[in-house]
């Protein structure tokens, strides 16, 4: 978004709309919208990156460089910061009115319409803005699920009232039946500008409804947990974004407390207890009530805070959502220390699970946005303090940079569909919640053998579950066997394993699909691996298992580093620091790898990261042409690069990104170098700020699949046998020839010629060496080909 606005900047009026914004200052009754513009700050001796939320930029939604911040500010922030001697350049005077432009664009309405044939049939976007929901809207779709299922919707309850004296209300999802069912919370609208959580939850309610009588999943959930929704926390922020701003694109953040004539408003998510994270000496909020950041007098001194603190006590929720916007993030207890939590395991497994398709960033605050954050809801939830239950809570930041607090049409049902998972699985998670974490194949002597790992990413054991795999493709046979999986705590990690067995006729290389159907508490939940089979040459890079020898690589600043977690060296881009600003450092093969003997093949590459999301870079590059230029290469659970300005992400360029703190096995396809020789290179590439602990990386594999024939391999009875004198093979045909294909007893192929100038003999261009071959003759005429064995 920052880089958008930033286009439209024109810095010969930069001086003059910063003396008007000044001047305005003073006759301005009210915070409104006009005062809300985006800004870049420059860093000086009173004002560090440090103190970003202490004057009233949100750390969540800053662009942070080295020696400056572009953030959306208000008056007072630029106010605060001119007392400072801050020097100030406006980006874009009015941040409102450039979200209004934007909304009236209607060159996706076709992209829109076709997100939407794929939405839940109930679903329908709104009339305010983009398609959101005003505040009366989004009451009178929960009204409307209401209406078409009452058997699963309970009429809504009041859990408090705002300043306005607007009333906050929390609606209860499930079917009616008896039993002590586990406790689920969603939240949204903390900040009145952030409407894309609300919007995400009514597709995830309205799917939920929809599917009811036909997918189990579905009814399941809503047979067997109580679901508590509560859309809007802020009312009265969001009405009043309605009063500025009726089409849409306010930027009012906080509550509309009235402190006096001039001044308005608590940030709701830096009100919350306990004391200890209120108050955390690490900052994360603003004292100064004229602030966006602004924490309030104490801990839950609003009333809209005080609404939540009393509903919960009164329930037992297990897992809870609270959404915001944006910056595409996962983010999760603690926020207010630099301290794990006693659940960071399987914080990081339900993390590592539900973004695999939206591939948000996740961790906690100083590992997603670089800053500690206090006074939140997530902290104080999983915290039990002045109640009995700790709930497994987070955030979830939905919208790219570029989406902003208001996105585009076309963004907004893309934006619900990659959260739906998330919701989902925050609802399992409230019990058990078996889930495929990980999965490899490995080549045996007698065939090959699938391993894959399932996860609980739920709050309770497991110990009614099984687990089935079974071939998608038909070229492939699995073992079909159910197995149990046995008791499984919350966190835990079990292996599983499975033979694979290729049928004649297959294509070495072939990517193949095998479906793996958990089945607990009476549902199947399906999930599918892909792989490619069957006969490999593997060549190990790099494995931190069985030697650390970093030879075959020039190392740059890479050098090796002691990994806690696998109790061995790993390959580090900054060993025990975070990475070096403003630098591109690059670990590169010295040697090439020869990929002229194979029709495919596989990089794989097993390591974490943690780097800036928006800005920082994890790239795998080859190179044909002894360096003078590299191809960037397209792993699993990279993303495409936002291209913002100074960023090291390159537009429609992909790479890791984010925090991804799981070793995590991916695979990059070497198609675009296949029949070359190649240079690899991984690179860690930052801006001048905000940097973390960079990439680490445990094992470098490639997997070339040479072309095969599988009739060969299978063929026991050759039609003769020849025997090669030297390398030389003689052979008298009984027609013309068209092709000879000459392979190993395994079906490589090692040679192949259409070159028959010298009439009965065939000259290898290299060494043969001793044991049995198979050659193939092909003649001319239509006539049949011919195999001999061949031994030497």
């Amino acid at each position: 978004m920052v880089e958008l606005f930033a286009k439209m900047r024109n810095p010969i009026v930069l001086h003059s709309i910063l003396v008007i914004l000044v001047c305005v200052q003073g006759v301005l009754a009210q915070p409104a919208w006009s005062g809300y513009s985006v800004a870049r700050c420059y860093f000086n001796a009173t004002f560090s990156q440090n103190e970003l939320e202490i004057v009233g930029i949100e750390a969540e939604h800053a662009i942070v460089k080295n020696s400056y911040v572009e953030a959306v500010v208000d008056r007072f922030t630029i106010q605060e910061l001119q007392h400072r001697n801050v020097r100030i350049e406006i980006l874009v005077p009015d941040a409102q009115a450039y979200y209004q432009r934007r909304m009236v664009d209607s060159q996706n309405e076709k992209l829109n319409r076709i997100a939407l044939q794929s939405a839940p049939p109930s679903f329908n976007l709104g009339t305010y803005g983009s398609g959101y929901f005003t505040l009366s809207g989004i009451y009178s779709e929960f009204a409307r699920m209401q209406t078409v299922y009452p058997e699963l919707v309970a009429n809504p309850i009041t859990i408090g009232k705002t300043f306005e004296k607007r009333d906050m209300f929390a609606w209860k999802f499930g079917s009616s039946s008896s039993g002590n069912k586990p406790e689920v919370l969603y939240t949204s609208l903390h900040h009145a500008r952030e409407p894309g959580g609300a919007l995400t939850l009514i597709y995830f309610l309205w799917w939920l409804l929809d599917n009811y009588k036909t997918d189990s999943e579905a009814a399941y959930l809503l047979n067997n947990r109580q679901i508590w929704v509560i859309p809007v926390v802020n009312p009265d922020g969001y009405a009043y974004n309605e009063k500025i701003a009726p089409s849409g694109g306010g930027l009012w953040r906080k509550n509309r407390r009235q402190f006096n004539d001039s001044t308005y408003g608590v940030d709701l998510n830096r009100n919350y207890g306990p004391q200890e994270s209120w108050d955390a000496k690490n900052g994360g909020s603003s004292e100064d009530m004229k602030t966006d950041t602004y924490r309030g007098t104490s801990a839950f001194s609003e009333l809209e805070t005080q609404a939540i603190r009393d509903f919960c006590k009164q329930h037992s929720f297990v897992t809870a959502i609270n959404y915001h916007t944006y910056g595409n993030l996962l983010i999760y207890p603690f926020d207010h220390i630099a301290r794990e939590s006693p659940d960071s395991t399987r914080y990081r497994l339900f993390a590592y699970d539900v973004t695999r398709g939206s591939m948000y960033s996740a961790g906690r605050s100083i590992q997603t946005v670089g800053y500690n954050v206090r006074g939140d809801a997530d902290t104080w939830l999983y915290l039990p303090s002045d109640k009995s239950t700790q709930t497994f809570a987070c955030t979830i930041e939905a919208g790219t940079v570029a989406d902003g607090f208001w996105a585009p049409k076309a963004r907004l049902i893309p934006q619900c569909a990659e959260n739906l998972r998330a919701n989902l699985q925050a609802a399992w998670s409230a019990a058990g919640n078996v889930v495929l974490h990980q999965s490899t194949i490995q080549e045996q002597s007698n065939g090959l053998q699938l391993l894959y790992r399932l996860a609980n990413i739920g709050s309770a054991n497991i110990s009614d579950a099984q687990v089935q795999v079974s071939a998608i493709t038909n070229t492939i046979e699995v073992d079909t066997t159910p197995q149990s999986i046995g008791t499984m705590q919350p966190g835990n990690v079990q292996e599983f394993m499975s033979d694979v067995t290729t049928k004649s006729g297959i294509t070495n290389g072939t990517n193949v699909k095998v479906e793996v159907r958990i089945t607990h508490s009476g549902v199947l939940r399906r999930d599918t691996i892909s792989f490619k089979v069957y006969k490999p040459t593997t060549i190990v890079l790099y494995d931190s298992a069985t030697s650390e020898n970093v030879s075959k690589w020039g190392m740059n600043k890479w050098n090796k580093e002691y990994d806690n977690e696998l109790k061995r060296s790993v390959l580090s881009d900054s060993p025990l620091a975070n990475y070096k600003g403003d630098t591109a450092n690059y670990v590169v093969s010295n040697t090439q790898l020869d990929l002229t003997d194979c029709k495919t093949a596989t990089l794989t590459i097993t390591s974490k990261w943690n780097m800036d999301a928006h800005n920082d870079y994890a790239t795998i590059e080859a190179s044909t042409d002894f360096g003078f230029s590299w191809i960037p290469l397209h792993a699993n659970r990279m993303k495409l690069g936002l291209g913002l300005s100074g960023s090291k992400q390159k537009k429609g360029v992909y790479g890791f990104a984010g925090n991804n703190p799981i070793w995590t096995t991916t695979e990059c396809p070497l198609d675009t170098v296949i029949g070359k020789k190649c240079f690899l290179r991984f690179g860690m590439l930052s801006d001048a700020f905000n940097n973390f602990d960079g990439w680490k990386i445990s094992e470098v594999i490639v997997k070339k699949y040479p072309e095969i024939n599988t009739e060969v391999y299978v063929d026991e009875n050759p039609k003769s046998t020849v025997q090669l004198q030297d390398n030389t093979l003689n052979i008298i045909p009984n027609h013309n020839f068209r092709l000879l294909e000459f392979y190993d007893i395994l079906g490589r192929v090692l040679y192949k010629t259409d070159d028959f100038s010298k009439g009965d003999s065939v000259v290898f261009p290299f060494k043969i060496e001793s044991g049995l071959y198979v050659c193939i003759i092909h003649y001319s005429q239509n006539l049949p080909s011919q195999t001999f064995l061949v031994i030497k």
